[in-house]
């Protein structure tokens, strides 16, 4: 709910007319007074319409009656006329309805109730027909006060007024009315049509989209019937109450009873028995009676009891403690014994509302509710309202008002204090009075924001007291690994400092407070010294820490010192040593600062005198070489001295058993480090970066057990890390970028929780390369780790299948340049399209390759090489889909010309190059190299010659056609000896002779012949032709030339083609038509191969057949020779 009094152009839900005293104006008889007005009184003030003018308790003593009624009916709202019986016989009751009438006539802000009376009578009072007043005593009652001469000259108005109400604004209550549920029922409707827009606070601003969001809770209850717990928290002064009060008003006529319990932290503080008082409260505002609780598991009972069966509205402000909340809202949690059953208050569609500093204390049953900042314009509004009485500054007031604004952060009760304060102060007092809130905050916020402070336990008020002076705005992690140091448990700390809503943390993971409450924090420690800054427990202004080092004023009160000096000073560092409760000392000097004058020589100086209860040491460009043999912090945990000039830490570290940080970054002068760090178990970070003149890491450090981080960033002179580094089983993260070491160690590759390390690019590449030959294994670092290398060599690393490459190396997505030339694999790992990123693949000299399918490799491939892979049978098949468009070079790959066309191959690839717009248009070539089974070129190739040299004519308006590129091809016959390097002239023959080489690369040594295709753009070539006068471009002449002399072969045959975009759909066509004619041939093959099957196999079964009836031939032949044997027998 926003109200904007004074301007129509604000965002705001109250009506347009002013703000009023009163919320309603009763008008009636006396006859009513005790009876039925009593209780519409009471019913208008229990749902919230709390300024209601009744004569008998609102008429001030003294004044004018008459006057003071009349003032009341036009700073009313709404008039609630009850008409009675004897209504009319009194001339105030008149003279209130005529003024009614007159002030608020068709607003609709008149509701008259016609108790127990005829309505006719009222209407007909106008009436001249004697029959029809025989029995009006309204119309009696007139006539009467027209005989009155005081009286008469009103009696017109009078008259119209009653017929007027009669007509338009009539409630009727007749005897056998049940006016208890009229009442309730009269209450509701005027509550919910008028109450939003006249139940309203001046200066609220924000509180729409507020009210909103608690809607929005609620509407989900309300739909199932439920009762709705609402926690509305957050930080003093940010307008909880206000939130919680505008929403009570809103509504709470919408409830059969409601109850705004304010200040129950002060109530429980300032009262002896400050629960059951409350109680008692909440029993009378809602059930309107009186109960003699007397404890407060009696007032428990009663309220469980009473509201059970009652939807009611409960909000609780400033809820301090859990039991505040048990003894009067504590509502649907189980009961003892029982894990289903809950203990039920209050009754279906209820909703209690508690307002706190303490997340905590909001169980899971309520909805929490944060209250935010209001905005720059919702703050700058309030502000003015408070100021100025207007939503807007005046003119001249603008800039200071935003400054007043920015000073408050936003946070209402700043604005509402300042506001109050600033307002009847003169302009040029303005300024003076920031400055002097800044020094020393206005105490009525202080106090407010300091409530909080005050119930936190002493360890979290600790907490709180070093964030608000040093950490605000540093990283989370960071700010607890210190105050962990000194023994705080900080995490928990700072949770219950997130829950009261005196910290924040932003979406970086940092930590944040509210400038006022940094300043009341600050305000804390200054008043606890009582301002002598000897005394003071926090130091964190720079010129503070000056007057102490220059009076040598250091007291045992001194906790904590963090500051930055940018000034060069003179000083003495003497008061650090009286100082003997310092626990952390953190120094920033941008400047070098003379710590004890200009002739101290620091490069032997031994440093100052420190608290050896110091928990945390920060020292940037600490001036001294070495520490006091004294200085031995058992409890240090923290150590850094980036940019100093110390040349030796401890000669044995045990001295430091808690150390977690050592940060010596740029330390300049330290050569080494001792062995005795082995002491150091609890190391967490070990940062050394730009100690140009360290020498060597201990072999101990192998025994840092906690150690997570090791960085020797340009430690030039580290040429090895140590053996054995496995030991460090909980290292993360090792940065040995720009030292000197020029080899990881293979430890490396069994180091479980290690995920980053950071190294040179060779470097990366070597590890890389040993962990695939030698180790294979597949540590989590190892992507991260791979994950920018553009370049890999693995040629000759006796790779002998997919299972020979970890799991890690199809991620390598920046890898841009692959060799595995000289392996033994047959095959290529699956994942290897993976590579995405993968411009040139080499793969000569495999041997054992014997597929390579296009539909595994990435089609980012720009240039593929399978030189002397001589049992490779397959890649680029004309026939078969493909979506590789890269060069190719197939030297002596004589195995795959058997098996398919190698022409064609060339051919169906630069297709697919000149169907990819990108490649064609950009100023990449492209190349293919293959055997040659014949000095036959390509027919597409038009202009064709049996030598190394051609030369073509040019169309005359070539110019004006779509040239795209040229293409060439040429035969190179055998050379086992060597490699040559290829190139061809391209000379302009007319006029104005012209001529350019373009390399077409190595060609290396062959046992065969070889065809070479090339196509490049003409986007140079060409181009620079087009300069030349057109006469003189006549004719193209092109020589192919080694570019040995010594050793020149002579080429040929060779072609060239002007391509042309029309030219590529030729292209389409024969590889198209190649492509049907091989599978024509291969389907009659296909079909001879059926043929003859199936002619083998009747042969076959003819055989059978044959076997079969030689076996039946010899079964009659044994039989026969039996009978033979038998007949013969008995002869003999």
């Amino acid at each position: 709910m926003e109200t904007n009094p004074s301007s129509s152009s604000s965002s705001s839900c109250s009506s347009s007319s002013p703000a009023k005293k009163y919320d309603v104006f009763l008008s009636f008889r006396g006859d009513t007074r005790n009876s039925f007005t009593s209780h519409l009184d009471y019913a208008l003030r229990k749902v919230g319409l709390f300024s209601i003018f009744k004569d008998d308790y609102k008429l001030p003593k003294g004044k004018d009656i008459e006057t003071e009624l009349m003032n009341a009916i036009e700073d009313s709202h709404v008039a609630v006329v009850v008409i009675s019986e004897k209504y009319a016989d009194s001339d105030w009751c008149l003279k209130e309805l005529a003024k009614i009438v007159k002030c608020m006539g068709d607003s609709g802000r008149i509701r008259t109730i016609f108790y127990h009376v005829n309505l006719s009578h009222v209407r007909d009072v106008a009436s001249a027909d004697a029959e029809k007043q025989k029995d009006n005593s309204f119309w009696k009652a007139l006539k009467e006060h027209a005989k009155n001469p005081s009286h008469s000259k009103y009696v017109e108005s009078w008259t119209s007024a009653l017929v007027e109400v009669a007509y338009k604004y009539a409630d009727y209550v007749k005897r056998d009315t049940d006016e208890a549920i009229f009442i309730k029922n009269f209450v509701a409707d005027i509550s919910s049509k008028l109450g939003a827009s006249i139940r309203t606070i001046e200066g609220l601003f924000g509180m729409v989209p507020r009210l909103t969001k608690l809607d929005s809770y609620v509407l989900d209850y309300s739909a199932a019937n439920n009762v709705c717990f609402i926690g509305i928290h957050g930080m003093g002064g940010i307008g909880k109450t206000t939130l919680a009060e505008a929403y009570h008003m809103k509504v709470s006529h919408k409830f059969d009873g409601s109850c705004f319990l304010a200040n129950i932290r002060e109530v429980c503080e300032t009262q002896a028995n400050g629960l059951v008082d409350l109680q008692t409260k909440l029993l009378k505002d809602i059930l309107g009676e009186d109960f003699q609780i007397g404890y407060v598991r009696n007032g428990i009972n009663l309220i469980r009891s009473r509201f059970r069966a009652m939807k009611v509205l409960i909000i609780l402000d400033d809820v301090l403690k859990s039991e505040q909340l048990e003894a009067l809202a504590n509502s649907h949690r189980e009961k003892q014994g029982s894990k289903n059953e809950l203990d039920i208050w209050f009754g279906p569609g209820s909703v209690i509302i508690v307002t706190t500093r303490d997340e905590n204390l909001l169980t899971k049953r309520y909805e929490k509710c944060r209250v935010e900042y209001l905005d720059d314009n919702e703050a700058l509004q309030l502000f003015s309202w408070k100021a100025f009485n207007s939503i807007e500054p005046p003119e001249e007031f603008n800039e200071l008002s935003k400054e007043v604004v920015k000073y408050a952060s936003n946070l209402p009760l700043a604005l509402t204090v300042l506001g109050s304060l600033l307002r009847p102060i003169e302009k040029y007092l303005w300024e003076s009075v920031l400055c002097r809130l800044r020094k020393c905050p206005e105490k009525d916020i202080v106090g407010k924001l300091k409530i909080s402070y005050d119930y936190l336990d002493e360890v979290d008020q600790c907490i709180f007291l070093d964030i608000a002076c040093f950490f605000k705005g540093l990283a989370k992690t960071n700010v607890i690994r210190i105050l962990d140091g000194c023994e705080f448990n900080s995490e928990y700390g700072i949770s219950n400092l997130l829950a009261k809503s005196l910290l924040s943390i932003t979406e970086h993971d940092m930590i944040w407070m509210h400038d006022l409450l940094e300043e009341t924090a600050k305000d804390i420690v200054r008043k606890k010294s009582r301002n002598e800054l000897a005394r003071q427990s926090r130091i964190w202004n720079k010129d503070d820490f000056y007057q102490i080092l220059v009076n040598k004023e250091g007291t045992n009160e001194i906790e904590a010192i963090i500051t930055h000096v940018d000034e060069t000073k003179e000083c003495s560092l003497e008061a650090l040593s009286s100082m003997k409760k310092l626990r952390i000392l953190d120094i920033s000097t941008y400047n070098r600062i003379d710590f004890g004058g200009p002739e101290v020589d620091f490069d032997d100086c031994v440093g100052p005198e420190l608290s050896n209860n110091l928990r945390c040491l920060r020292w940037n460009k600490f001036p001294y070489s070495k520490f006091p043999s004294s200085f031995q912090p058992q409890k240090l945990v923290q150590l850094n001295l980036w940019n100093s000039n110390i040349k030796q830490l401890w000669n044995n570290f045990a001295v430091v058993p808690n150390l977690q940080i050592l940060y010596l970054f740029n330390c300049h002068k330290l050569s080494e480090i001792d062995p005795s760090i082995e002491h150091l178990k609890r190391l967490i970070i070990l940062n050394l970066q730009f100690c140009r003149s360290l020498k060597k890491l201990p072999e101990e450090i192998n025994c840092l057990a906690s150690l997570q981080r090791l960085n020797i960033t340009a430690c030039s002179k580290v040429e090895k890390l140590p053996d054995n580094l496995e030991q460090l089983k909980n290292l993360t993260n090792l940065d040995i970028d720009r030292s000197g070491i020029k080899h990881l160690p293979s430890s490396i590759f069994f180091m479980e929780k290690l995920e980053f390390i950071r190294c040179g690019e060779e470097m990366k590449k070597s590890a890389v390369r040993e962990n695939i030959i030698s180790y294979r294994t597949t540590s989590k670092w190892l992507l991260r780790f791979c994950s920018d290398v553009r370049e890999l060599d693995l040629i000759d690393c006796n790779l002998t299948g997919p299972e020979a490459f970890p799991e890690y190396f199809c991620k390598l997505a920046s890898l841009e340049y692959l060799d595995l030339s000289k392996n033994p694999f047959s095959v290529l790992p699956p994942g290897i399209n993976g590579l995405s990123s993968l411009r040139c693949l080499r793969l000569e000299h495999c041997k054992n390759l014997r597929s390579l399918e296009a539909e595994l490799l990435p089609s980012s491939l720009e240039e593929v090489s399978v030189n002397y892979c001589t049992s490779l049978a397959s890649f680029l098949d004309p026939l078969k889909p493909c979506h590789l468009s890269c060069s190719t070079y197939c030297l002596d790959c004589t195995e795959l010309v058997r098996g398919q066309d190698g022409k064609m191959t060339a051919l169906a690839s630069l297709l697919r190059f000149l169907e990819d717009p990108h490649k064609r248009r950009g100023n990449l070539d492209f190349r293919f190299v293959v055997p040659q089974r014949d000095n036959k070129l390509p027919f597409w190739f038009i202009n064709q010659s049996s030598t190394g040299s051609i030369s073509i004519k040019l169309d005359p308006n070539w110019r004006n056609s779509e040239l795209i590129g040229v293409a060439m091809v040429v035969c190179f016959p055998a050379n086992s000896s060597t490699e040559e390097n290829f190139s061809c002239n391209i000379r302009i023959c007319g006029s104005e002779n012209w001529e350019t080489t373009m390399e077409m690369g190595v060609i290396g040594s062959r046992i065969s012949g070889h065809l070479s295709l090339l196509y490049r753009s003409c986007n140079d070539t060409l181009e620079r032709i087009q300069h030349l006068e057109p006469q003189s471009c006549d004719t193209l002449e092109f020589s192919f030339l080694s570019a040995d002399d010594e050793h020149s072969v002579s080429c040929g045959p060779c072609g060239v083609r002007l391509v042309y975009e029309g030219d590529i759909e030729e292209l389409e066509d024969i590889t198209s038509i190649y492509i049907n004619d091989q599978k024509d041939v291969q389907s009659s093959h296909s079909q001879r191969t059926r043929s003859s099957t199936a002619a083998n196999e009747e042969m076959e079964q003819m055989r059978q057949r044959i076997s079969i009836l030689e076996q039946a031939l010899e079964t009659v032949r044994t039989q026969l020779n039996v009978v033979e044997a038998t007949i013969i027998q008995p002869r003999q």
